[in-house]
């Protein structure tokens, strides 16, 4: 169908099976001509309906009420309000009826309106290229295309006479709306507070606590602890700080002077200096030690190795000392060495069972015990003594040539 308007032809419109056309009227007695829409027959137009605005509504039957007050208050249906402006485009409409109420204001080209019936209110406003609406039903607001439901609302905001609490799993607060004091500790999730989220320099030593926690969770961190152990000047300022742990792993420990260095990849332990070595000492008892030391051994310039035992835990040679005590030297061709025993009864034995038959010496009484036979240049002792008893035994058996006789019981 075609509608002229202001002496202009052009197709109306159509929408849910009705025809219309926009207009703004010029003046006010305007002219509207419907043209045949060239089928067969006759044109029957029905349910015409004028209204303002820029899009169609559903047809609304028109009322007749009468003129009087009495019959006009009793026999109301609807209301009908329209104020104009004959000085510009401004105009407001009212409408109420038994099924709901319309409010709307017009100004050039935007336009709002509020409708509100038993079942909805909703608002819009809208200009040429926008608008907005927002809806409000049994079912829920919607804003747009979003739909909240009362479920959703209540859980977002809950308002009380004490306050207003937001309720969601992620709040996004824009502006300036924090109160001194508002956000403690409590109130931080764990692992909320990121590196991303901190200003250089915002995070100071007097604000973190320097506590044992705090020290284990930095040296749990591979890569902090490869880091600080790559920075010289860092070891140099921890050096009074104790390290613990069950398993502690490396390449070498190194005293600060340089003389013990611990290589626990080959597992020698390097002591570099005079009289130093690994001491013991029970409560009450001899300190136990093994020390390295250097000396002078027959004039020549050498070292030793001693294992020894102090009653009076003392790292001493002296009278309370038992032990062995290595010594090596060499100046040219000069080499002297010797093995020192100390104690006042040195045994040997096969090994360390006890009721073996054992070879002793004591230095008290300067004897020698548990021995059975002693070779001498490969011939045992006790052949020689044997030969000895011979030749004694012959020289008396010849009268004269062995006055005293021989010792019969040598044996």
């Amino acid at each position: 169908m075609d509608i002229t308007i202001q002496n202009v032809r052009a197709p109306a419109l159509e929408h849910n099976g009705r025809f219309y056309k926009v207009f703004q009227p010029r003046t006010r007695d305007e002219l509207l001509k419907l043209h045949h829409m060239g089928c067969a027959g006759d044109t029957v137009l029905t349910d015409i309906q004028l209204e303002q605005g820029d899009f169609p509504t559903s047809f609304v039957e028109p009322t007749v009420t009468q003129r009087t007050l009495s019959g006009l208050f009793k026999d109301l249906r609807s209301i009908e309000l329209e104020l104009r402006d004959q000085n510009s485009t401004l105009w407001s409409k009212i409408q109420k009826s038994n099924q709901g109420a319309l409010t709307q204001f017009f100004d050039t080209n935007v336009k709002s309106a509020i409708a509100q019936t038993a079942n909805e209110i909703r608002q819009e406003v809208r200009d040429a290229s926008n608008s907005a609406r927002v809806q409000v039903t049994s079912e829920g607001v919607t804003i747009g295309s979003t739909t909240l439901t009362g479920e959703q609302l209540a859980a977002t905001i809950s308002t009380s006479p004490r306050g207003i609490d937001f309720i969601a799993p992620k709040i996004k607060v824009k502006s300036d709306m924090l109160v001194d004091g508002a956000i403690t500790a409590s109130k931080i999730a764990a692992g909320s507070v990121t590196a991303n989220a901190l200003d250089v320099g915002s995070v100071t030593a007097d604000k973190v606590k320097f506590d044992t926690a705090f020290i284990q969770r930095l040296v749990s961190q591979q890569a902090f602890v490869e880091e600080l152990f790559a920075k010289q000047a860092t070891i140099t300022k921890i050096q009074n700080v104790d390290f613990t742990g069950n398993n502690i792993k490396g390449g070498r420990i190194t005293s600060l002077n340089g003389d013990t260095m611990f290589d626990l990849q080959t597992g020698w332990l390097d002591m570099n200096g005079h009289g130093v070595g690994i001491k013991n000492q029970f409560p009450n008892r001899p300190l136990q030690y093994l020390v390295f030391g250097s000396g002078n051994i027959n004039g020549v310039e050498g070292s030793y190795t001693a294992l020894l035992s102090n009653r009076n835990r003392f790292v001493a040679m002296d009278h309370t000392s038992a032990g062995l005590q290595i010594w090596n030297g060499r100046t040219g061709n000069n080499v002297q060495s010797a093995v020192n025993m100390y104690g006042q009864k040195i045994t040997f034995n096969i090994s360390a069972q006890p009721g073996l038959k054992e070879v002793s010496i004591d230095t008290n009484t300067h004897t020698l015990a548990g021995v059975d036979e002693i070779v001498i240049q490969g011939v045992r002792l006790s052949h020689i003594l044997n030969d000895i008893y011979d030749n004694f035994r012959n020289l008396g058996a010849v009268a004269g040539n062995y006055s005293r006789g021989y010792y019969s019981k040598w044996k």
